[in-house]
Formats: structure tokens, sequence, C-alpha cells
């Protein structure tokens, strides 16, 4: 249903794929993280 409208990465890096976007989303929604603090937490990992 997403994969029409995700980017096609045509130039610079490419996308994330949709899965690991939409866990990424729900946690930031979730644990109540901003975006450094997701950023954050997924390098720690």
């Amino acid at each position: 249903m997403v994969a029409p409208y995700l980017p096609e990465g045509r130039r610079g890096r490419p996308p994330f794929p949709v899965e690991a976007m939409l866990r990424i989303h729900f946690m930031q929604q979730w644990f109540n993280l901003s975006d450094p603090a997701m950023e954050d937490a997924l390098h720690d990992v």
C-alpha cells in the first residue's frame, strides 16, 4: 500500500527499506523520541 509513495532514490543516498522506516516511525511515537534522539538510539544499537 505504501510502495507507490516511496522515494525512488535517483539522487543521493538510497532510501531505507519500507519496513525499517515504519519501525523507526512507530518507535518514535511509542517512546516519544525526536528525530535526533531516534538517530542517537539507532547509532547506539
